[in-house]
């Protein structure tokens, strides 16, 4: 879900547009440990970016992209991680001041632009992933409008449209979906949005991959378009066939596309791998693997194998707190609710309720304990949500 909606700094010079040499190849490959959710790598790379070039923005501002990258990949986990928003917050104004004195670092005005637009943009995803949509929506606007200037000096800075694309896209989206009061004064074009982050994927040079997580994202949840999705998946999987981050995007594009045997094999394999490899912080995510499996147990009734799959999710989790390990619990309880096991149900539902709730997972606990789920309700609740 939300693992998937970030603004990462790209920038300028050459043809196509690049940063300086020296700074490139660092950047380059901090992006890729990112991509693999290897954050000390990739600190290290633009902290090395930085000391290169201590007037040049891209240093905080590739940084800045990399705490917003850990929250949004571990929220549940990192919410009150006040070192990591300190470090965020540093990071993303430090960028902007820097910015603001091209003259130190040889940009032009469009280059200012782009580097303050995509500072603001960051800021705004910070908020946007605390739901707090009033500050999100300035901050992501007031990049929006750097980033327009940004373009219109510079047409070729192709990997300042993401974050065009992302901002028109959710603001033609969310305010009717959040029916949020106050938002719904707010206009986007979706349509535009989508163009623009397409642009990006096939010019950009720092963004294409995050242009491509993005498209997936939003052909999935939104656009309800899978088989897209589904062809993104896979040219992303080419780009890097050893990260298994990318892989679970299969998986979750399996979810959608109800290609319940599918998503058990590639689950399994995908398990297997990561046993025997362990790559960043991907443990993390491996309850989410569970989830998923256990879903696809339960669509092809076989209770017996979820309350497998996802007791091993339960127990094997790298960190208890993790929000897919209540959702493990919930979907148990529903599937011992199936095999008519009410007492053990009640157990995992009353488990539910003793966590910090992460999505809606106390709610359908709150109506497990009331009365039993049935298979065709736990399928729907399936159906409705790939990730629920």
């Amino acid at each position: 879900m939300l693992a998937l909606l970030f603004l990462i700094p790209a920038a300028l010079q050459a043809e196509p547009y690049r940063l300086p040499r020296d700074l490139d190849t660092p950047a380059l490959k901090g992006l890729e440990a990112m991509y693999r959710l290897e954050f000390e790598q990739a600190e290290e790379a633009f902290r090395k970016m930085d000391s290169l070039q201590s007037a040049h923005p891209s240093g905080p501002l590739f940084l800045a992209g990399l705490y917003w990258w850990r929250r949004s990949q571990n929220f549940d986990i990192l919410e009150r991680d006040r070192s990591l928003e300190d470090a965020f917050w540093s990071a993303a104004r430090e960028a902007v001041e820097r910015a603001k004195q091209p003259d130190k670092w040889g940009g032009s005005s469009a280059e200012r632009h782009f580097y303050e637009g995509m500072a603001y943009g960051l800021m705004g995803r910070w908020h946007m992933v605390h739901y707090r949509w009033m500050r999100a929506y300035y901050w992501g606007s007031k990049g929006r409008r750097r980033l327009k200037k940004a373009v219109k000096g510079d047409p070729e800075i192709y990997d300042a449209y993401l974050g065009l694309g992302i901002f028109d896209y959710y603001a033609g989206t969310l305010p009717s979906i959040l029916k949020i009061p106050a938002l719904l004064f707010v206009r986007g074009d979706k349509e535009k949005g989508l163009r623009e982050a397409e642009t990006t994927l096939q010019k950009g040079r720092y963004n294409p991959v995050e242009a491509r997580l993005f498209l997936i994202n939003v052909h999935n949840e939104n656009e309800r378009k899978p088989q897209e999705a589904m062809k993104l998946v896979d040219a992303l999987m080419e780009s890097d066939r050893g990260n298994l981050f990318f892989r679970l995007f299969k998986i979750i594009t399996l979810s959608y596309l109800k290609n319940w045997e599918g998503l058990l094999k590639e689950g399994a394999d995908f398990l297997k791998i990561a046993g025997m490899q362990p790559q960043g912080a991907i443990r993390d995510q491996l309850p989410l693997v569970h989830l998923y499996m256990g879903n696809s147990a339960i669509a092809l009734r076989q209770p017996e194998r979820a309350v497998q799959i996802l007791t091993e999710g339960i127990e094997k989790a790298a960190d208890p707190r993790k929000g897919w390990v209540g959702y493990c619990l919930l979907r148990r309880g529903q599937a011992y609710d199936i095999l008519g096991e009410r007492e053990k149900a009640l157990e995992d539902y009353g488990r539910v309720l003793q966590r910090k709730p992460f999505w809606y997972e106390d709610r359908d606990a709150k109506k497990g304990l009331k009365k039993p789920y049935a298979h065709d309700e736990v399928l729907r609740l399936i159906e409705a949500s790939a990730t629920q």
